[in-house]
């Protein structure tokens, strides 16, 4: 399914209709290379609550990120946010120098805790990932030990 989605972003940046035009350059997700699909891990699930992430990232050499400047209202998701840009996005070497902004909207359903919650990540143009998912229940520090049989 997430390979799907993938395709999906990737095909539209292939036919060209996120409106990029030749004499302004690249921009936007044009300058992204590669992109795995973000999801709600264990920093942003620390937050325990929903939230956008705005992300400003600096396309260095080789594709490498340069820069990256993020606004949230929680540093866990922000923190969550860049670990992903960092290690899980290329970027287009042609767009050295440019800067990039992206969104991530971390939505938690409003349903009773689970202790495997289901994952939802929509892309809505030109640049925004809305990623869903419902509350983690509490997982135990340590599992009791039992005592042995007499």
């Amino acid at each position: 399914m997430l390979r799907l989605a993938l395709l999906l972003v990737a095909s539209t940046l292939a036919v060209g209709w996120l409106n990029v035009s030749a004499a302004s350059g690249l921009t936007g997700l044009s300058c992204v290379d590669e992109l795995l699909m973000p999801s709600y891990g264990a920093i942003a699930r620390k937050a325990g609550q929903p939230g956008t992430v705005i992300s400003r990232v600096t396309v260095g050499r080789d594709g490498k990120l340069a820069f990256i400047r993020s606004t949230a209202p929680d540093k866990f998701l922000i923190q969550e946010v860049e670990t992903f840009l960092r290690y899980n996005a290329t970027y287009k070497s042609s767009c050295r120098g440019q800067t990039i902004t992206l969104k991530f909207t971390f939505v938690l359903d409003n349903v009773v805790p689970t202790a495997n919650p289901r994952l939802n990540v929509k892309f809505r143009g030109p640049n925004e990932f809305v990623i869903e998912t419902q509350p983690q229940a509490a997982i135990p520090d340590a599992v009791p030990l039992q005592s042995p049989k007499e």
